[in-house]
């Protein structure tokens, strides 16, 4: 699909080798030779990069066999309208839309008000001398199984039709299309550029119809199985608008294009307001506690280092300000302590000195306070109690203060998919006892009158071929998708929607549909979480097929880049550690002696002169080698003692550079956050369940605040 182009490589992959243990059975594999799907991660922060495992499959992903299907759009009269691109990230078919681009080319593509006032689906590009950048929209849903996608069949209409207009005027656009086959392919065929089909013969500022008769389509394109539409800019930077895209029978009449706004002089009305609203009071035979009123957040972010703040009035004056200068609402305070520890002491009680001056302070500027926690093994069953007794803590220390001195309700992230090997191998057990605790943890928050909110991601629910793919859980009968029992289970629901994209097929929008949805059927709440904190670079690396037992051969035209050797437990534990060519510093050696391994794991020696920690068992080693590299991967081997032979090696057939970009405002600054928040907050208010934002987290959105013009 058009995934490849999105965000492709725009730098290259470290040039180290870099290793990583794995073993068979946390990834549900008898052998690891019987890997046949891959992918591994680099993860490259400043002073050090990390090689991750993120999927390894015994069979590749599954593909039907059974041909596709398409269908004729209904509709009445001469045409079918597919999109006016005035909301949403989707047109009538299904289809979503996205940028895509490989560096230093760069595009933008959302449906957004142009100066006019009038929203369009806009394209912004700046096409260097390499690279490529443009657009693309589907004809059918990619979020469906493959069997249920349904292609448009467009041999029933003569015409495809849509108007346009650029900010400049000569914008040069080169349009493509796909069929199934070629969507597969994650490749279109050009139709012509756009000026060929203009009665100007060119892009002006004012709008114009393309008409693109189909039968000049390339006869390679089956129009009966239509399945992309895509804008590829060719040539410098420039923004074009697109409105009312449709499909006609014939070549009159046609959709014509939308009223523009005209500007209303502001009118000055004497009505009063209506009356407030009466509250039935209850009836006087209801028994039991009132239903539990839930406060709806507008802008909510994580302070997790509160420790530095206890006992510190001047630091919380300075917080409480900010919170308030910037339109927060609501905060979610960790309660300092070591999670590691649960297991072996009990939580401490809250110093009642130590925050009841600072929630008093907070809710004085009506600042909402959530008592935070958060650790992947919560959701562990020898955990529960443990974390119940946290809650209880927070809880007592509500007892002892006056309600404008208590926390309003709990905040939890329990994030259990970061147990990869449990999250890989026993998925439904540890998402059972997952919601089995947050179910201990509402009814003890319920009963003290306490909201309760968690965060998940976004992908819950999301269909994937390789890891985090979308899976149902049964739970107490139920079998649903784990973020509908999540969200039935508590109050409220923080997505973590990491996109700085609003708008598109890997948007905001589109990852936070299901939740929204299924939230206000459930009279729920959501908040949109987006994320400030500074993100490293990483790169995908992809590979497949049986593996290669021979040295790598890359005498030929088109080498592969880098492989990924398979190293047996036998051969594992003879590698040593690279040469080093100076002494390390003696910060280095502060930092490996306060590395120490936990009682179920132990170290395994990487390169890098670090050590990676593997639990206890047959460990096995994987080592990604750059092409580059591979004479002194060799070396190594040989001080090592270690037969090549033994090993196995796939080649890297795709790599997929994921810029930080994608996933953090920390480098797009506060200009580029504030639209999307603006445009998010006109886009979902559609939505009951939709309360507002969380900002991840309260010190990256200041520093974010700072280095902003």
């Amino acid at each position: 699909m058009w995934g490849s182009w999105v965000e492709a490589a725009a730098a290259r992959p470290p040039e180290k080798i870099l290793t990583v243990p794995v073993r068979a059975e946390d990834w549900k594999l008898k052998q690891l030779q019987h890997i046949r799907v891959g992918q591994l991660g680099l993860l490259r922060e400043k002073k050090k990069t990390h090689l991750l495992v993120y999927v390894l499959k015994g069979k590749p992903p599954q593909t039907s066999k059974a041909p596709p299907k398409s269908e004729v759009p209904p509709h009445r009269g001469n045409c079918y309208v597919i999109s006016h691109f005035d909301k949403g990230p989707k047109n009538r078919l299904g289809g979503y839309y996205n940028r895509f681009q490989r560096a230093p080319s760069s595009a933008d593509a959302a449906v957004r008000s142009n100066k006019q006032g009038v929203n369009a689906l806009i394209l912004s590009y700046n096409k260097a001398s390499s690279g490529f950048c443009g657009m693309w929209m589907h004809f059918f849903s990619f979020k469906q199984n493959v069997t249920q996608r349904r292609y448009l069949n467009a041999k029933p209409f003569g015409y495809l039709s849509f108007w346009i207009r650029g900010t400049q005027g000569g914008e040069r656009i080169l349009l493509k299309m796909a069929d199934a086959a070629w969507e597969r392919k994650g490749d279109a065929l050009p139709v012509g550029t756009l000026r060929s089909f203009l009665p100007n013969k060119r892009i002006t500022t004012t709008w114009q119809r393309v008409m693109l008769p189909l039968k000049h389509l390339p006869k390679k394109l089956d129009r009966s199985m239509l399945a992309s539409f895509v804008l590829e800019a060719l040539h410098g930077k420039g923004q074009v608008e697109v409105k009312t895209m449709a499909l006609c029978r014939r070549e009159l009449p046609q959709p014509k294009l939308p009223p523009m706004p005209r500007q209303q002089p502001p009118q000055v009305t004497t009505k009063r307001p209506p009356p407030p609203r009466r509250v039935k009071p209850p009836l006087r035979h209801q028994t039991g506690p009132a239903p539990l009123a839930i406060a709806r957040i507008r802008k909510a972010s994580w302070l997790w280092e509160s420790r530095k703040f206890l006992g510190n009035p001047t630091r919380q004056r300075k917080m409480v300000q900010f919170l308030k200068r910037n339109g927060f609402d609501a905060v979610f305070l960790q309660i300092p302590h070591n999670p590691r520890l649960l297991l072996k002491q009990a939580p401490k009680a809250l110093s009642v000195e130590a925050w009841r001056p600072w929630l008093a302070e907070l809710h004085k500027h009506n600042i909402k306070v959530y008592a935070l926690d958060g650790f992947k093994k919560y959701a562990l069953p020898n955990w529960h109690d443990r974390v119940l007794e946290w809650a209880n803590q927070v809880v007592a220390y509500n007892q002892k203060v006056h309600p404008k001195e208590r926390f309003d309700g709990f905040h939890l992230d329990i994030e259990p998919y970061l147990l990869s090997s449990l999250w890989t191998s026993r998925r439904q057990w540890l998402a059972q006892n997952y919601l089995q605790v947050l179910s201990r943890l509402k009814k003890l928050a319920h009963q003290n009158r306490m909201p309760l909110g968690v965060d998940i991601p976004f992908w819950y629910d999301e269909k994937d071929p390789y890891a985090k793919a979308g899976f149902k859980i049964t739970y107490k009968g139920k079998k649903k998708p784990l973020n509908e029992h999540v969200i039935d289970l508590v109050d409220r629901v923080g997505i973590m929607d990491y996109r700085t994209a609003v708008y598109g097929a890997d948007g905001v929008i589109a990852h936070a549909l299901g939740e929204l949805s299924y939230a206000s059927q459930q009279n729920k709440q959501i908040l949109i979480g987006l994320e400030t904190f500074p993100l490293p670079e990483e790169f995908l690396l992809q590979f497949r097929g049986k593996p290669r037992s021979t040295w790598p051969d890359v005498s030929g035209t088109k080498p592969p880049a880098s492989f990924v050797f398979l190293l047996p437990p036998s051969e594992a534990a003879k590698l040593k550690e690279p040469t080093l060519t100076k002494k390390p510093d003696a910060s280095s050696k502060k930092t490996q002696a306060k590395t120490k391994p936990s009682e179920s794991q132990i170290s395994i020696p990487i390169a890098g002169g670090s050590t990676t920690k593997a639990v206890r068992g047959e460990t096995a080693l994987f080592a990604w080698v750059p092409r580059y590299r591979l004479k002194a991967w060799q070396a190594r081997l040989q001080q090592s003692k270690i037969d090549p032979a033994q090993l196995l090696h796939w080649p890297v057939h795709n790599t997929i550079y994921v810029s930080p970009d994608k996933l953090s405002f920390a480098r797009l600054g506060h200009g580029s956050l504030h639209k999307a928040l603006l445009s998010l907050q006109k886009e979902l208010k559609r939505f009951s369940a939709f309360s507002g934002f969380a900002i991840h987290s309260i010190h990256s959105y200041k520093k974010l605040l700072h280095r902003s013009p």
